[in-house]
C-alpha cells in the first residue's frame, strides 16, 4: 500500500541529488560566518549573500583576502559584509561578532564556523 505522503517525482530528484531550495530564503537575515574568507567558508559566504543574507565574516589574520572577498560580494550582489579579525577562541573577537551582528540592525539568525586547515590540530588532541 503506498502512502497518500509518498512523491515519486520528488522522491526521484533527491535520488540523483538534485533539490529545490526557495528563492531569497535568507534575505535580510543576519548569519555570521567564522573564518569565512577563503576555500570552502568563502564558498558559503557567496551562496548566503547570493540569497540576501546580511553577513558578518571572520578571519583569523588574511585581510587582503577577506577584502577581496569583500569587493567580489559587493561587485556581484551590491551587500557590504562586515569583517571580523582574529581568533574566535578570543573573547575580544566574540564581542566584536556581536557588535558587528548588532551594527547590520537585525538579531542574529545563525551562525557556521570554517576553522581552516584541519592539518595544523595535531591527531592527538582529537577524541571521539
Amino acid at each position: 500500500m503506498a502512502s497518500p505522503y509518498w512523491d515519486e517525482e520528488l522522491a526521484a530528484r533527491f535520488r540523483q541529488f538534485r533539490y529545490e531550495f526557495a528563492e531569497r530564503a535568507l534575505a535580510d537575515r543576519v548569519i555570521a560566518v567564522a573564518g569565512g574568507s577563503g576555500g570552502l567558508g568563502a564558498a558559503v559566504v557567496t551562496l548566503l549573500a547570493r540569497d540576501g543574507a546580511r553577513l558578518v565574516v571572520g578571519y583569523r589574520a588574511n585581510r587582503e583576502r577577506a577584502q577581496a572577498l569583500s569587493r567580489a560580494i559587493a561587485a556581484q550582489f551590491g551587500q557590504k559584509l562586515q569583517l571580523v579579525e582574529g581568533d574566535l577562541a578570543e573573547p575580544a573577537v566574540r564581542r566584536a561578532y556581536q557588535s558587528a551582528a548588532e551594527q547590520l540592525g537585525q538579531p542574529l539568525y545563525g551562525a557556521a564556523i570554517f576553522p581552516g586547515d584541519p592539518a595544523r590540530v595535531p591527531w592527538e588532541s582529537l577524541d571521539a
